[in-house]
C-alpha cells in the first residue's frame, strides 16, 4: 500500500520483535505503529481520518494479554448497563463488523492475527465465528497440528511479492521450517480433518463442555467462599480474582504444585483443546480447587477483620513513607544549597581577590539588600540606587580586579565584558528616551519613573535571557543554581568580605 502506519489495539499481542510490541524486545524506534483503543468508536474515526497513511489494521480476535478480565478482551467491560447485559460474543461481533466496514470504506486492509485463535473458535476460525471476512489472515502452529509453521492468507493484490516497475525487487518470505515434508504433511492432514461436516458438532460439544465446567467450578468457589471465578469464551477460559490483593499472582505457583503448568503470563488466557474429555475437566477442576483452597488456607487472601487491620497498617506505612520522603526532599534541597555555595566560593576565588574590589562589593551589596525591600514601596528609588551599586561592582571587576574572563565563563555567570555591555545598556536607555521624545519630554519626576520601569523590565529580560541560555546549554537545575546565586550574592558577599575589614576593629577591641 506504500503507506506508513500499522494500526493495532491496546492489549493485543502480535509477537515480540517488531513495532507491534513496543518495549518488549524491539530494537528500533517505534514510529510507524498507531495503538488505538479496542471496541471504541473513536478508533474508527481515527482510521477514517488517517486512512491515507494506514497500511493495515491488525486485530487479535481474542486478545491474550488482559489478566483478570474475561475474553475476548476487557473492552467488553463497559460502564453501560446495556452493554453489561449483552452477550460478549454479540458485542465483539458488532465491533469487528463495524471495523470491517470502516476499513472497506477507507480502502485499508483488515488483518486478523489468528496465531492464537486460529481454528479454536470454529473450523473457519474467528472469521467464521464472528461472521467477518478479513483481507488478510495469519495462522501459526495450529494449522499444522502443533508443528512449527507460519501461514499468510490474502487476496492476489496483497500477496504480490515484487514491484512491477522493478521486477528484480523481491520481498523474500521464508517461514519456519518452510516446506518441510513433516510439517506439510501435518498441515494437509489437519486441514482435511477440519473440513469434515461433523467437526462443527465437535466444536459445539467442546464449547458446551467448557461452559458447564466453568459453571460447576464457580459454584464450588461460591460454596467455599473462595475469591476466584472462572469465565470462558468458547474453549478459551481465564481466572478472575474477586478480591483485590498483593499476592494473587501466587495462585499460578499453587497450581503448579498441583500439576498445572501455566505459561509465563500466569492466569491470563487458558485453553482447552478439542480432545479434552470429562475426565480431563474433572482432574483439572480438582487440582485448581485444591490450589485455590490451599492458597486461601495459607492466608494469602484476607477476611474482613484482617483486611481492616491490614488497611490500618498500610495507612501507618504510608504516613511513614511520607515522613521519610521529607528527608529525601531535605537531601535534595541540601545538595542544591551545597552546589550554590560551591559556585559562590569559586566565584569569590576567581574574581574577588583584591581588597578594594571586596570593599566595593560590601557597599554595593548593602545597597542591593536595601533595594530588595525598597522595590515594593518605591520602584524608582530602588532602581536608581540599584543601578548605582551595579556600576560600583563593575568598576571593581573591570578596573581593579585582574582579568578573569575564562574562569567566569566556567562559573555559569556573565564575564566582565558581558557585564560591561549590560551596564552600557542601562546607560543607553535614558539617551534613547531623549532621542525619541525630544521636546515632548515630560516632567523630571515622571521621566525618572518611566526610566525606572524600563530599567526594571530590562533587568528581567537580561536575567531571563541568560537563564534560557543556561537551560539550553546545561539544563534547568544549573540555570536555577545561577539564579539563586545571583539574587543571594549581596547577602553572601557581606558574610564573605566584612570579616576582612572588621578584623582590625576586632583586634583593637581585644587589645583594649
Amino acid at each position: 500500500t506504500k503507506r506508513k502506519y500499522i494500526v493495532t489495539f491496546s492489549g493485543a499481542y502480535h509477537g515480540w520483535w517488531d513495532g507491534v510490541q513496543p518495549g518488549l524486545g524491539s530494537e528500533r524506534s517505534i514510529e510507524d505503529c498507531l495503538v488505538l483503543k479496542d471496541n471504541d468508536k473513536r478508533s474508527l474515526n481515527t482510521i477514517r481520518r488517517k486512512a491515507h497513511q494506514i497500511a493495515g489494521v491488525v486485530v487479535n480476535p481474542i486478545q491474550s494479554f488482559h489478566p483478570n478480565s474475561p475474553p475476548p478482551n476487557d473492552a467488553i467491560l463497559l460502564t453501560s448497563n446495556v452493554r453489561k447485559t449483552e452477550d460478549p460474543k454479540t458485542v465483539y461481533k458488532v465491533w469487528l463488523q463495524e471495523l470491517k466496514k470502516v476499513c472497506e470504506e477507507s480502502n485499508v486492509p483488515l488483518i486478523f492475527d489468528e496465531v492464537y485463535t486460529g481454528f479454536r473458535l470454529a473450523p473457519g476460525g474467528a472469521q467464521e465465528y464472528f461472521d467477518v471476512s478479513a483481507d488478510m489472515v495469519i495462522y501459526g502452529k495450529t494449522v499444522a497440528g502443533g508443528m512449527p509453521i507460519g501461514v499468510v492468507c490474502c487476496d492476489e493484490k496483497l500477496m504480490q511479492r515484487f514491484d512491477h516497475k522493478l521486477p528484480m525487487r523481491f520481498a523474500f518470505i521464508v517461514g519456519t521450517f518452510s516446506g518441510h515434508p513433516a510439517v506439510m504433511g501435518a498441515m494437509n492432514e489437519f486441514l482435511k480433518w477440519s473440513q469434515q461436516d461433523e467437526r462443527q458438532l465437535e466444536y459445539s460439544s467442546a464449547e458446551n463442555a467448557c461452559e458447564v465446567w466453568t459453571q460447576q467450578m464457580n459454584q464450588k468457589f461460591v460454596d467455599q467462599n473462595l475469591p476466584i471465578r472462572l469465565v470462558n469464551f468458547g474453549t478459551v477460559w481465564t481466572v478472575l480474582f474477586k478480591k483485590p490483593g498483593r499476592y494473587n499472582w501466587l495462585l499460578q505457583y499453587y497450581m503448579r504444585a498441583e500439576g498445572i503448568n501455566l505459561s509465563f503470563v500466569g492466569t491470563g488466557r487458558c485453553l482447552s483443546s478439542l480432545d479434552f474429555t470429562q475426565k480431563n475437566y474433572e482432574d483439572l477442576g480438582r487440582m485448581l480447587f485444591k490450589a485455590t483452597s490451599d492458597m486461601n488456607s495459607d492466608g494469602w487472601w484476607l477476611d474482613h477483620n484482617m483486611a481492616v487491620n491490614l488497611n490500618n497498617k498500610l495507612q501507618t506505612k504510608v504516613f511513614k513513607e511520607i515522613f521519610f520522603s521529607i528527608f529525601q526532599v531535605k537531601n535534595t534541597v541540601l545538595s542544591f544549597y551545597k552546589e550554590v555555595m560551591r559556585r559562590k566560593h569559586d566565584d569569590h576565588v576567581a574574581s574577588h581577590s583584591h581588597p578594594l574590589n571586596q570593599f566595593f562589593h560590601i557597599i554595593s551589596s548593602s545597597i542591593f539588600i536595601v533595594c530588595y525591600i525598597l522595590i515594593f514601596f518605591d520602584l524608582s528609588l530602588a532602581m536608581c540606587l540599584g543601578l548605582g551599586s551595579l556600576l560600583l561592582r563593575q568598576v571593581g571587576h573591570a578596573i581593579i580586579e585582574p582579568p578573569c574572563h575564562d574562569k567566569e565563563e566556567l562559573l555559569l555567570g556573565l564575564n566582565t565584558i558581558s557585564k560591561s555591555l549590560i551596564v552600557g545598556g542601562y546607560m543607553l536607555i535614558p539617551f534613547l528616551n531623549f532621542y525619541l521624545l525630544g521636546e515632548n519630554i515630560i516632567s523630571t519626576l515622571d521621566f525618572v519613573n518611566m526610566l525606572a520601569y524600563q530599567w526594571f523590565f530590562y533587568t528581567i529580560f537580561v536575567i531571563s535571557g541568560h537563564m534560557l541560555r543556561l537551560v539550553l546549554k546545561f539544563g534547568f537545575t544549573l540555570s536555577l543554581v545561577w539564579f539563586i546565586k545571583l539574587i543571594t550574592d549581596p547577602i553572601s558577599d557581606l558574610f564573605a568580605y566584612c570579616p576582612r575589614y572588621l578584623q582590625p576593629l576586632k583586634s583593637f577591641l581585644q587589645k583594649s
